[in-house]
């Protein structure tokens, strides 16, 4: 069951520990920091234009408890209104725990595949995803995935519950996902077949922590401009195992004016769908190409269908018209016809009246 978010914190709350296992030292702007260890852990936050969200984004991650060694990587594509300035100040705050990749040319716009170029750069066991407009509300969330990845070598992909912030966006968009949401009753449980995700994304991206081995570097670099990445990831992750679940409330997803998917149209959200389907299906292998090459049949089935009704609406609906502009003309003939028959019909009654009175004094009838 979606629920109410939980009161944001601020990340000037959030004291860095010089103890703290994740943190390090030498963390350097666009250019990656060393680590106290081999990361077991690497936390990938995308941002662009959520200088409203960041910080509390930034807060969720950094207060995270772990006791593997942590990573976290922060990309903006090129932002316009002070994001970067958040993050960097962040970092000036929390010396060697965040790594700033900032774009000065916007990549996504570019047909780059942003998560999955950086994911070709990471080589710690598990790899945890946020964007910049969502947030993390309990510090254990992350040391809960990598307890339950480890006990479970079959989930390729573990997520857990979360619930939705509403800061405006499309009110349409908001009561579809809860609806599609709510109707998936397996989607709670703890063990989840893979191929599920060939049906639809039911993994938000803020509550996704992924068996980096599940990856394969081929499809990575193989993946131009697929958009929504993240249920691409899900699926290409699915290839090698199934979808884990944890019943713990420890994410909020953020719906707002802003929101790259959530503000979209219906049928752009089916395009870029579409290319997601198209992407897997020549790129995935074993039992769950073959699922996704089955789903994208039906969608091109199912999208052919709509288009020809859609067409076949445009042609009734342009009969109708005409028939209405034809009717509109019969009806003034017919109007026309009508009003002169009652004046034929009023001259005779006058005739015939005349004919009577004529005969009335003559003594002749007709």
């Amino acid at each position: 069951m979606l629920k109410r978010a939980r009161p944001e914190v601020d990340i000037h709350d959030v004291e860095p520990s010089a103890d703290h296992p994740s943190d390090r030292v030498g963390a350097a702007v666009t250019d990656p920091a060393p680590t106290v260890g081999t990361p077991v852990v690497t936390v990938l936050l995308l941002t662009y234009n959520q200088r409203p969200y960041v910080e509390r984004a930034l807060a969720g991650i950094l207060e995270q408890r772990l006791d593997v060694p942590l990573r976290v990587v922060v990309h903006d594509d090129a932002s316009t209104d002070g994001t970067q300035d958040a993050v960097r100040a962040a970092a000036e705050r929390h010396p060697g725990r965040l790594e700033l990749i900032l774009q000065t040319e916007n990549q996504l716009s570019r047909g780059v595949s942003i998560t999955a170029r950086l994911l070709l750069d990471v080589d710690s066991e598990f790899v945890a995803l946020c964007e910049g407009d969502d947030f993390w509300t309990d510090p254990d969330k992350l040391q809960q995935q990598v307890d339950f990845l480890r006990a479970n070598p079959w989930c390729s992909v573990c997520h857990h519950d979360f619930s939705i912030v509403s800061d405006g966006g499309r009110a349409d968009y908001e009561a579809g996902l809860r609806r599609y949401l709510d109707s998936l009753s397996w989607r709670t449980s703890p063990r989840v077949e893979g191929r599920r995700l060939a049906l639809g994304n039911f993994v938000r991206t803020c509550t996704a922590m992924i068996r980096r081995s599940s990856l394969r570097d081929e499809l990575l670099r193989a993946a131009h401009d697929v958009r929504p990445g993240d249920h691409m990831l899900f699926c290409a992750a699915a290839e090698h195992g199934d979808v884990g679940f944890i019943n713990r409330d420890m994410a909020c997803y953020r719906l707002h004016d802003g929101g790259s998917w959530s503000m979209l149209d219906p049928a752009q959200r089916e395009e870029r769908q579409l290319g997601v389907y198209w992407f897997l299906a020549g790129q995935l292998r074993g039992p769950m190409q073959h699922a996704v090459q089955e789903v994208l049949l039906h969608l091109l089935a199912t999208s052919a269908t709509q288009r020809q009704r859609y067409q076949a609406l445009r042609e009734l609906t342009g009969q109708i018209a005409q028939l209405a502009q034809a009717g509109s003309q019969t009806a003034d003939a017919l109007e026309a016809t009508l009003a002169r028959s009652a004046a034929l019909q009023e001259r005779l009654s006058a005739v015939t009246a005349e004919r009577d009175l004529l005969a009335s004094v003559t003594g002749h009838t007709g």
